[in-house]
């Protein structure tokens, strides 16, 4: 079944009502080491998160992941983005995608 933007669009308004930062990691070549130093903000986007409840998804898509969270969004984001929601950075480790949304597992991202 294709949903149409339109329909993706009212899902948005009517689910997705936290916003959540997305990061690139900037890397400088210092002496021929690669460094991992400052993250750059990309964008934002629309979404829902859910970590308390997080377990009743794993058991009904069969997950097995060391996952904290989940982002349900329409949003496109790939595996090792890095996110940031209410001052805490997360790193996306794996995802589903569906026809109507995309799920996006994390776990907190320790910078170094």
């Amino acid at each position: 079944m294709i949903i149409s933007q339109k329909f993706k669009n009212a899902i948005n308004k009517a689910f997705y009502d936290k916003t959540i930062k997305v990061f690139s990691i900037t890397e400088t070549n210092d002496n021929g080491f690669i460094q991992k130093d400052k993250l750059l903000k990309v964008k934002e986007i629309q979404g829902n998160l859910k970590f308390k409840s997080f377990g009743e998804l794993q058991k009904e898509y069969g997950i097995e992941l060391q996952a904290e969270g989940v982002i349900s969004t329409h949003a496109s984001l790939e595996v090792n983005n890095i996110i940031e929601y209410q001052n805490i950075n997360y790193i996306i480790i794996d995802y589903l995608v569906f026809d109507s949304h995309n799920l996006f597992f994390i776990k907190k991202w320790k910078s170094k």
